[in-house]
């Protein structure tokens, strides 16, 4: 769809008219509803007709906005990755010590079962200098103190999963399908900073969780669906969400365990992957401003650490809904603009300047 003013700017006369107020509305809900329309003729053919390949304008629009959205990163970026820790990290760190100090594991797993004779014995060393402990007590010779455990345990790189289990599953058989790769293809993925990496897990309050943090080895070539691209109108008044902007929205979006809405965005990854990108880039629907990260070869980064942090509290922001909206960020080209991350039923509010 293509829309030309005439010079007198609509944009300005929505600013003292209602009715133009309206009008606008209209014209950027009906622009972004031919948008939706062209994802949902893909998504529909993708799904329930042609699994493995599409003539969309979709995919079409996805390859020409490449040269354009070429992310490069450069080697020793750091990301990271979070996963839910289900053990203690006190009977962890208990184990790890009884270990140091001759314990077999078996006899520890038996001792493990209750953690207050241990903690005790733990606590009362702390504080002594004695290394001997009486017969009865176990263990009854300590060779490594409580606070050289701690010492070691701080400087060790990972306290939550090692390296190994802090990335990409290695078996095949269990890896099932995801927003970018299909069932038993093995992606990594990642965020930009450590917030974002938890919300992505969905964590509750008091959980544990182990944030690991890796590094790239090689320059990456990542397709950046973040890239804000401009439409195709001719000396527009106004900014809507374009096809790309589209695309980009669906990427993002929550998925309540609902397999068939990750088949579009997984055939897109192929296409990106087969453009020759190592990866692409993509805003997160769960944390304001955070940015996810998927790598096909899950090799291409190491783990380098990881750390264990506990769930204190989740924050929120909540606010009315409101048909118009002024966007301060609008003023400097006195555009008005729809932000694609606010979606109602397909459709999206615009944001108005004073």
């Amino acid at each position: 769809m293509e829309i030309k003013f005439h010079q007198e700017s609509l944009n300005e006369k929505a600013k003292i008219s209602e009715w133009h107020k309206w009008w606008l509305l209209f014209l950027l809900l009906e622009s972004n509803q031919v948008n939706h329309s062209h994802w949902d003729e893909f998504a529909q053919d993708i799904i329930y007709k042609n699994r493995f390949s599409s003539s969309s304008i979709v995919v079409k629009e996805l390859i020409e906005q490449a040269k354009h959205v070429t992310h490069m990163v450069p080697q020793g970026t750091t990301f990271f990755r979070a996963r839910r820790y289900k053990e203690s990290p006190y009977k962890q760190f208990l184990a790890q010590w009884m270990r140091k100090n001759g314990v077999s594991d078996e006899k520890m797993e038996n001792e493990l079962k209750d953690l207050q004779p241990i903690a005790k014995i733990f606590f009362k060393t702390f504080f002594s200098e004695s290394c001997y402990l009486a017969d009865n007590e176990f263990p009854s010779t300590i060779t490594c103190t409580p606070k050289e455990a701690v010492k070691e345990w701080k400087a060790q790189a990972f306290k939550g999963f090692d390296a190994t289990d802090s990335g990409a599953p290695k078996n095949y058989d269990i890896i099932s399908g995801g927003r970018a790769n299909p069932d038993y293809i093995r992606y990594l993925y990642l965020a930009e900073d450590a917030d974002t990496a938890c919300y992505e897990i969905r964590p509750i309050i008091g959980q544990y969780i182990s944030v690991a943090t890796f590094k790239s080895l090689k320059q990456l070539k990542l397709y950046d669906l973040t890239s804000q691209r401009p439409n195709h109108f001719e000396n527009p008044v106004y900014e809507a969400p374009s096809l790309f902007d589209c695309i980009s929205e669906h990427f993002s979006m929550p998925n309540a365990d609902d397999p068939r809405k990750y088949i579009p965005t997984q055939f897109l990854t192929e296409k990106i992957k087969e453009l020759g990108f190592d990866g692409l880039r993509f805003r997160s629907s769960l944390k304001q401003g955070g940015i996810n990260i998927v790598l096909f070869e899950p090799e291409s980064c190491e783990a380098i650490s990881s750390d264990l942090v506990e769930i204190k509290q989740i924050e929120m922001e909540i606010c009315p809904f409101q048909i118009l909206q002024v966007d301060a960020s609008s003023q400097k080209t006195g555009g008005y603009y729809i932000n694609p991350s606010q979606s109602l039923d397909n459709t999206v509010s615009p944001k108005i300047s004073d």
